[in-house]
């Protein structure tokens, strides 16, 4: 990660000078950024294997020299901060050794060393609860933020863990759903570091910081599925004064982790030869227990056709409890049942 400065001065005897030691066996290419009001001054340094480079920012400004951007530093600008980085940003890791500090030779007086390490300041699991059907799997997703707003995924590179691997699994953010119930997911990241600051009378040796230990938790829930099995209509046949039963049959994964998981059942027409053929329903809709064995079992009657001929019957599941996951009937007419009406 970069390194940050939180104060220059050139101002009023003042001058700060910047010391970089490349502590890599290979070349490095940094950029040094100024930061004053009103814009930012960048200047590339390159720097060999174990070489040392030191310079006055009152050189940079007197120099007016533009930067790539066009940029100089006004000659009435006297402060401010700095950003020694990657070329492609602040997230980039760079191995330099960096002093720096403010001298007045007017007064031959130093000022504190002021540092900010850039690094991680946020962290979370972007789905933060998230459910997962039973026998299902879900991505997650890890993010840091670093102190300069700027967000990054660190998915990949964490390590992940389940507080109940028996009733879910995860790898790489991928969860994998095993048995109902509830549980949490984390994610350590030890390979970016916290960002930190202070000041000091000694220049510090390194950031005065390295944490790169940090945990993002989000609690998680596997949902029982839930499927209309079967349904069927005892008897078949009823007249105008007769009446019959359905029986919706609904399949349920076992919901022992879960509080009183219950789903609402209905019934009705779904289409009818000849069209218009009126009937009444009973009992629907109705809240049925999933905490019993599979199937549970819904019955309704139907009764008073107002003419003969053919009543589809379609039943549907609605308003599930908390961690149910409601699935249509696969196929489509195991939700469905046949009446013949007559005369």
């Amino acid at each position: 990660m970069g390194r940050a400065f939180s104060y220059w001065s050139t101002g009023d005897g003042d001058d700060t000078m910047i010391t970089l030691w490349n502590a890599a066996d290979e070349v490095q290419d940094l950029a040094f950024t100024l930061f004053f009001s009103g814009g930012q001054y960048k200047l590339p340094l390159h720097l060999e294997p174990r070489a040392t480079r030191m310079f006055n920012v009152s050189e940079i400004i007197q120099s007016r020299v533009p930067d790539a951007d066009g940029n100089v530093i006004p000659l009435a600008v006297h402060e401010g901060s700095a950003v020694v980085s990657g070329p492609r940003g602040r997230n980039e890791h760079i191995l330099v050794g960096i002093e720096s500090g403010t001298y007045n030779v007017r007064k031959a007086t130093c000022g504190k060393y002021c540092i900010t390490c850039d690094g991680i300041v946020d962290y979370f699991i972007e789905a933060d609860p998230f459910a997962v059907a039973m026998g299902g799997t879900t991505q997650l997703s890890f993010t840091v933020q670093d102190n300069a707003g700027n967000q990054y995924d660190a998915t990949s590179y964490s390590r992940w863990s389940s507080s109940n691997t028996s009733m879910a699994t995860v790898s790489e953010g991928l969860v994998t759903a095993a048995a109902v119930g509830s549980f949490d997911v984390s994610a350590e990241d030890t390979q970016d570091v916290l960002s930190c600051n202070g000041c000091y009378y000694d220049p510090p040796d390194g950031c005065p910081c390295k944490q790169n230990h940090f945990v993002g938790e989000a609690p998680g829930t596997v949902m029982a599925n839930v499927q209309i099995s079967k349904t069927t209509v005892s008897p078949t046949s009823i007249g105008s004064s007769g009446q019959a039963t359905i029986t919706v049959q609904i399949y349920h994964d076992p919901t022992t982790g879960l509080s009183n998981p219950s789903v609402q059942c209905s019934v009705a027409t779904y289409s009818t030869s000849p069209s218009g053929i009126m009937v009444t329903y009973h009992s629907t809709p109705q809240t049925v227990s999933l905490s019993g064995a599979s199937p549970a079992i819904a019955t309704f009657t139907v009764d008073s056709p107002s003419a003969a001929g053919t009543v589809t019957i379609q039943a549907a599941l609605t308003m599930p409890s908390s961690g149910i996951n409601i699935v249509a009937p696969a196929p489509p007419a195991n939700g469905q049942t046949t009446l013949t009406t007559t005369d």
